[in-house]
């Protein structure tokens, strides 16, 4: 394989300045996210207009819509440490949208935001200020929608994972922090199960011996910088039996009963009871397995990260490690696959991830993913832009219940049991209002040389 010359980005997620002060949490009030807890949850405003249907997403933005992005923005600049509170959560949908970034927007402008942007110039071919100036405003209100190579990591991802690698060769005998991201990019690109360890020992330079093999560069064993581009570079390794819809849907149950597993098997029973205790996200070893499904979307936190729920991180994990394609809508909050699987039933789209139905029309079925709200005022037919919510993917059928495993239950990876009635209907309607049916959770069929 042939490696562009050129330098690691010189911008990484570890590099970036912090604001003074700033927490090591995300505060409750701001957060976007859902899950079992319930922090307060502060809404963006619905959009002041709306635009035509089209039949099929432009990949640019008409001169309306362009407009319509001016007035949120604002006329003055957003950097590190805005107070421009509303301006910067319109920012950070807008890159959300248009860049596929998976920013919380919190109205915070923190390195994480400044890396967003950074990216963002980058791809454009604009000065990498890291800040969102008119010249930067006007290029990406102009500019077509990135388009994601699903195989492959997103430029943010790509700056994430190179400042976690640090700028040291990586070999045999360290054992650091660095090492232990190695071992987690491995088995998530390389399809590997490594120890997760931070030991460089010789399971872990026989990993990297076979990954310079597949990407064809010299097999050193060390992660050198040469190695390090190819890895960021490269399409993940497409798993055994190819990337179709049933191919995928079999791996994200077996993820399920993995992760299960691995946290100890916790089990809640229909009445709400837990039946057997689970290893907790805050135990060591745990709260960094939980790092691990942040990272899946490109953000970084971990178990010990307590005030940020990570349920819709679990769920996008076993997706995105079972090679479903980008149609499914990854990312920190639910509502965003929730939303689209009740539109692609509405408007009958065969592509999409999941058709989302009502709990009154559909009997789940095993790989079926079912939701609800966490907050008043929201249901199958009012689905506000942000909410909080949380869903489970269904892993056994059974008469009367259905058994489904989801994360941040109870602080662990559980699975629950639901009350079904005698047609398989969920009982309790008025908690769960959506039962999403698999459509295509197919993924590339085959892995392309970066």
């Amino acid at each position: 394989m042939k490696i562009e010359p050129r330098t690691l980005p010189r911008i990484s997620a570890r590099s970036l300045p912090q604001k003074p002060n700033e927490p090591r949490h995300w505060p409750k009030e701001t957060l976007l996210l859902s899950s079992e807890r319930e922090p307060e949850v502060l809404l963006l405003p619905p959009p002041t207009r709306s635009f035509p249907k089209q039949e099929q997403e432009s990949s640019k933005l008409s001169p309306e819509e362009q407009q319509v992005w001016r007035e949120r923005f604002g006329p003055d600049p957003l950097q590190l440490g805005s107070d421009k509170e509303e301006a910067v959560k319109h920012l950070q949908d807008f890159l959300n949208q248009r860049e596929l970034t998976s920013l919380l927007v919190d109205g915070d402008f923190g390195s994480m935001t400044r890396l967003a942007v950074l990216c963002a110039q980058e791809r454009l071919g604009l000065e990498q200020s890291g800040i969102f100036d008119e010249v930067t405003r006007e290029a990406l209100l102009q500019a077509d929608k990135y388009v994601q190579d699903p195989l492959k990591l997103t430029p943010m991802e790509r700056e994430m994972w190179a400042g976690r690698f640090g700028s040291e060769p990586l070999k045999r005998g360290q054992d650091n922090v660095r090492v232990r991201h190695l071992q987690t990019f491995l088995n998530q690109r390389e399809r590997l199960r490594l120890l997760v360890d931070g030991d460089f020992g010789p399971s872990t330079e026989n990993a990297v011996k076979a990954t310079q093999k597949r990407l064809g560069l010299e097999e050193t064993g060390v992660v050198d910088e040469t190695t390090k581009l190819a890895l960021l570079h490269a399409a993940r390794v497409v798993p055994e039996g190819g990337n179709g819809h049933d191919a995928v849907k079999a791996r994200i149950q077996e993820a399920l009963q993995q992760e299960h597993n691995f946290f100890g098997g916790q089990t809640i029973d229909a009445s709400g009871r837990i039946t057997k205790q689970g290893r907790k996200e805050y135990e060591t070893g745990f709260d960094t397995r939980i790092g691990d499904y942040w990272t899946s979307i490109g953000l970084r936190y971990d178990g010990d990260d307590r005030d940020v729920p990570w349920s819709a991180a679990f769920i996008s994990y076993v997706h995105k490690e079972s090679g479903v394609g980008s149609q499914f809508k990854a990312g920190p909050a639910h509502a965003s696959y929730i939303r689209d699987s009740i539109s692609a039933k509405r408007e009958g789209r065969e592509d999409a991830a999941y058709w989302g139905h009502r709990t009154s029309e559909r009997a789940p079925q095993v790989g079926d993913l079912i939701g609800r709200a966490r907050q008043s005022g929201v249901d199958y037919d009012n689905q506000p832009e942000f909410y909080k919510s949380h869903t489970d993917i269904v892993v056994e059928v059974g008469d009367g219940y259905v058994d489904m495993i989801g994360g941040n239950v109870g602080d662990s990876v559980t699975r629950t049991r639901v009350t079904t009635d005698a047609e398989g209907l969920v009982v309790n309607r008025q908690r769960y209002f959506v039962v999403m049916e698999p459509k295509n959770l197919s993924g590339p069929e085959e892995a392309r040389s970066a």
